[in-house]
């Protein structure tokens, strides 16, 4: 006889989990027909099992009426069970999209509620006891709806399956190289670029295992979007190929923080291991040993597991590089401006000089003369001097065709072409570098003769892209050049125009399309303003300084720490610029000196720890709090001596009550500057008495902490005091 308090006890379960759902369907803020469909229907499934448990508790009093109904729909592939199964995938799929804030997609509710409303219809007939009727529909509905079930279990398996491999994928890197391929694809002029691919040494690179193709080109000549061309080709010619994997990256100098050795490894990682159907064991395992620990892989596991996936920082890339390529048979192409270092080390490969070719060249004169219709009777003269003179280099052809988009009268036409003639490339590089700096000069001269209001706009906005610690979406560049030293917020009416800002730059500054982040035009562009920095941007790091803290020290943030990671999220989407002043602020002031607001901003307990909160927070795929996961009560002392800033620190000192005090997490202001190697910062707090010994939650002290990241003179410094009788 079947057991109505064991039934009794499963339909409670599933009265529980309905309640669940019902209450992750109020969370979401989606009004979709789907899903308030949805809700309505677990609502009557609720309503249903409830009053069967009423039912059933009444069968207690005549247990042989009842037994063929409970027992039908207790049986396997009976109502129950399947509702169980569809229930607890529903509400499993619905925890993880609340969690990621996702909704779930029409075609999966649709197959969800098809399962439901038929159990609902079976549980009918357990509520009129009607057994027969109950055992004939059952019989005639389990095949189908049992594949309707078995069909949404594989499809929930697959999404844990994709959001585990997007976990670890993630984890591995959040770096997208994606995003810069599709920029630098879109800004090809179209036919360039294919005398590359149609080269014997291009060809024979491809079709030959274990091969390698170098080319070095001077600057400007065009080697990113060649790149690009490159590797567009072959990710549609191997797009179906599952046994061929195809990893690339774009080194750039501005990018110093996230293109170290091993974090440029682990991008090729992800990218062999994401083209693979299944993720290598190995790198699986990789991720179970540290998401335990909460810890990094080391360069040599990420070599190992690099390795496993294919079957300095620029050594140690280009040795990993070259294993996969003896070891496993990996092809390598690899672009590089002329450097003997890195041209020794492809000695041995073939080799292809880039040179923008004259076909090239024209193509981009003829796909950019529109711009110039204004002066159709000088094109023809354009076209030749501009090809004539600029054959090897797309980017001094790009320039000087900027360079016209404001000229209005012939005359100016006129003194632009005599311009052009009277620079004519000579041979050696020296020469070419001359070149190069005329080019930015005279787009200097055109940015610094317009109207003061543009010209203003031009130079603030250069000297933010010049020295920002990182590269700057659109949106923080427009926040920066919008603050007013001193104000208590943002005026969102002072926010300019992103088309004006690159307007006003004359062709210096692009905006990547997916990534949205402001760039110079070439890497060339960046090296003349820091050369040019001292006459140009004098006064840079102060003035950006002073925004930072100006930004910090904004009302908005007097709320202090928030208590939850969707509020910190919140903030940081809300304030666009937060993250990038709470990270650099102290590094720009460190390079300035003494700012006004620094002291005031240090002294707001709030605003400290807000700033903190940013600054120390890392999102880790292991973690669901990480904005609450990092240091406490660090004071402005505590922030001062993190990023090293002596004026900052000098100024503390006079009235700060203890030059010992410890943050939530033990560690006092001599042992931030110690881990992060302030050396000045480390003897100013000596020399007032700060404690050498002291030890944070980890046991770590200052020396340890100073030794452990390698600052060889803080450790000296620190063993020299503590070797002294009266320390």
């Amino acid at each position: 006889m079947a057991d109505p308090i064991g039934t009794t006890a499963s339909i409670l379960a599933l009265v529980g989990v309905c309640a669940k759902i019902i209450e992750y369907i109020q969370d979401v803020k989606d009004g979709s027909s789907e899903r308030m469909r949805l809700r309505k229907e677990i609502i009557s499934t609720k309503g249903i099992l409830e009053a069967l448990i009423t039912t059933v508790k009444g069968a207690e009093a005549a247990p042989e009426a009842w037994s063929e109904t409970i027992r039908s729909i207790k049986r396997k592939g009976g109502p129950l069970d399947l509702l169980q199964e569809v229930l607890f995938a529903l509400h499993d799929e619905l925890s993880r999209a609340a969690s990621a804030n996702r909704v779930e997609r029409k075609k999966d509710i649709e197959e969800r509620l098809k399962v439901i409303e038929r159990q609902q219809s079976l549980l009918a007939f357990a509520l009129d006891n009607d057994h027969v009727a109950l055992s004939k529909e059952i019989q005639g509905d389990t095949r189908a709806i049992r594949g309707d079930v078995i069909a949404i279990r594989a499809e929930l398996e697959q999404q844990k399956d994709d959001e585990n491999r997007a976990t670890i994928l993630g984890w591995l890197t959040p770096v997208d190289y994606t995003l810069q391929q599709h920029d630098f694809i879109s800004r090809r002029q179209t036919g360039t670029g294919q005398w590359v691919l149609d080269s014997a040494e291009y060809q024979t690179w491809r079709q030959t295992a274990k091969s390698t193709l170098f080319c070095q080109g001077i600057p400007g000549a065009g080697k990113t979007i060649l790149t690009s061309i490159v590797v567009e080709d072959l990710t549609t010619r191997f797009f179906e190929v599952p046994t061929v994997g195809i990893a690339y990256i774009y080194c750039n100098f501005r990018r110093k923080q996230e293109q170290r050795a091993e974090d440029l490894i682990a991008s090729l990682l992800k990218q062999l291991s994401q083209s693979r159907t299944s993720l290598p064991e190995t790198v699986k395992a990789l991720y179970d040993k540290h998401k335990r620990k909460q810890t990094r892989p080391s360069i040599d596991e990420l070599s190992q597991a690099l390795q496993s996936a294919s079957g300095g920082c620029r050594s140690r890339v280009l040795t990993d590089m070259f294993n996969l390529n003896i070891k496993y048979g990996a092809n390598v192409f690899a672009t590089s401006r002329p450097v003997p270092e890195i041209t020794a080390k492809f000695d041995q490969g073939v080799s292809l000089e880039i040179r923008a070719s004259k076909q090239d060249i024209e193509a981009y004169i003829e796909g950019n003369m529109p711009r110039l219709e204004a002066f159709d009777d000088w094109n023809e003269q354009l076209r030749y001097d501009i090809r004539r003179q600029y054959q090897t280099r797309f980017l001094l052809a790009q320039i000087y065709l900027q360079s016209l988009d404001d000229k209005t009268k012939p005359k100016a036409v006129k003194n632009a072409l005599r311009q052009f003639q009277n620079q004519m490339p000579g041979s050696s590089e020296e020469r070419k570098r001359e070149i190069l700096d005329q080019a930015y000069d005279d787009t200097l001269r055109r940015i610094q003769e317009q109207r003061p209001n543009f010209q203003q706009i031009a130079m603030k906005a250069l000297a933010w892209i010049t020295h920002a610690k990182r590269p700057l979406r659109i949106v923080e560049l427009q926040v920066a050049l919008a603050i007013e030293i001193g104000d208590p917020g943002l005026d969102k009416d002072n926010l300019e125009k992103t088309e004006r800002i690159i307007s006003v730059c004359a062709g210096l500054v692009t905006i990547q399309e997916e990534s949205e982040i402001v760039e110079f035009v070439h890497y060339t562009t960046q090296e003349y303003m820091q050369r040019k920095q001292k006459d140009l941007f004098a006064d840079a790091e102060s003035e950006i300084t002073k925004s930072c803290v100006t930004y910090l020290s904004f009302n908005v943030f007097d709320s202090g720490f928030c208590p939850t990671d969707a509020t910190f999220e919140a903030r940081l989407q809300a304030n666009r610029l937060y993250d990038y002043a709470a990270h650099n602020w102290g590094h720009h002031a460190r390079a300035s000196g003494f700012c006004e607001g620094i002291i005031a901003f240090l002294k707001s307990t709030s605003k400290v720890e807000a700033s903190s909160q940013a600054l120390m927070a890392i999102k880790l795929s292991w973690t669901s709090t990480y904005s609450q996961d990092v240091p406490r009560r660090m004071s402005g002392f505590h922030l001062a001596a993190y990023f090293g800033v002596q004026d900052a620190v000098y100024g503390l000192l006079q009235h700060w009550n203890s030059i010992d005090e410890k943050d939530s997490y033990g560690q006092t202001p001599l042992s931030w500057a110690a881990e992060n190697g302030h050396e000045a910062v480390v003897q100013q707090l000596l020399a007032k008495g700060a404690i050498v010994e002291t030890k944070d939650d980890y046991g770590q002290t200052p020396l340890l902490w100073a030794a452990e990241n390698g600052y060889e003179a803080v450790v000296q410094l620190l063993q020299s005091h503590l070797l002294q009788p009266s320390s």
